[in-house]
């Protein structure tokens, strides 16, 4: 699996870092949870010109909340052939989960 998370306007994508200044991403793999402040989410994962790319196992937990009043966070996830599996996007103090 491979999850794509953006920060923007329009579709267009900013800063991933700007939806995260007073909130957390949390992801649990195999069990153990890891929790990413806003100075660690380059840790998370690979950050591209078009957002924020994690590598995921089959099975996972994502909590992502955007603290951003203006901007939206997006999150892609797919499948090893490409195929969209989750999709969702929110405003300030939106929260996105997903379990598989």
């Amino acid at each position: 699996m491979a999850l794509r998370a953006r920060t923007g306007m329009g579709g267009g994508h900013i800063s991933i870092f700007a939806c995260f200044e007073n909130t957390d991403l949390k992801i649990t793999k195999e069990g153990r949870s890891r929790l990413y402040k806003v100075w660690e989410l380059q840790q998370a994962g690979r950050p591209d010109r078009d957002g924020l790319h994690i590598d995921l196992p089959e099975n996972f937990t994502l909590f992502a909340q955007n603290s951003n009043d203006i901007l939206t966070l997006s999150i892609v996830i797919r499948n090893v052939n490409g195929k969209i599996v989750h999709q969702d996007q929110v405003g300030q103090y939106g929260v996105i989960r997903v379990r598989r």
